[in-house]
């Protein structure tokens, strides 16, 4: 139940945030996407679910490529 929880809200607030590119673009929604999804690898040893099979190398490996595009805007937009 945490495993579906966790995965469900880090999922919504991601795509809130890039939904906001939409409205508005500002460097601090890029920002917010790399802090939460910073969390995301600490996630499976935080709840206790770091035994369950893949589940700790997908949330690590989908954290890491939203920090990667994250920086990757913030790069492309300029200082």
């Amino acid at each position: 139940m945490v495993i579906v929880a966790n995965a469900s809200l880090s999922a919504s607030w991601w795509f809130f945030l890039a939904q906001l590119e939409y409205v508005v673009l500002q460097r601090w929604e890029e920002v917010a996407e790399a802090g939460l999804a910073s969390g995301s690898p600490f996630s499976p040893y935080v709840f206790g679910y770091a035994g369950e099979g893949l589940l700790r190398y997908w949330h690590s490996s989908l954290g890491g490529v939203v920090i990667l595009l994250a920086a990757l805007k913030l790069c492309r937009t300029g200082s």
